[in-house]
């Protein structure tokens, strides 16, 4: 579902991540109230780009990047650590 030609899983929905799972397709997830308060869901990558020193809030992933090939990247409740 996922493999070959990129699939659009955009739902219009500012408020949930969306990615597309190899074995289910389409989803999506809420990230409304995911993250702890004064944290944000973003990928490694997004979090050393904004906050450049970071620390993880959260263990569990609270979504998911989902490139246009490869694996989807999860993404971690973040916030700057300074």
């Amino acid at each position: 579902m996922c493999t070959g030609v990129p699939l659009d899983c955009d739902d219009g929905n500012p408020m949930t991540e969306d990615w597309c799972d190899p074995s289910a397709g389409c989803q999506h997830s809420s990230t409304e109230g995911v993250c702890p308060r004064g944290c944000e869901c973003l990928t490694e990558a997004e979090a050393d780009a904004k906050f450049m020193n970071f620390v993880k809030c959260l263990e569990d992933p609270c979504g998911y990047f989902a490139p246009l090939r490869g694996e989807p990247v999860p993404k971690y409740c973040y916030r700057s650590a300074g």
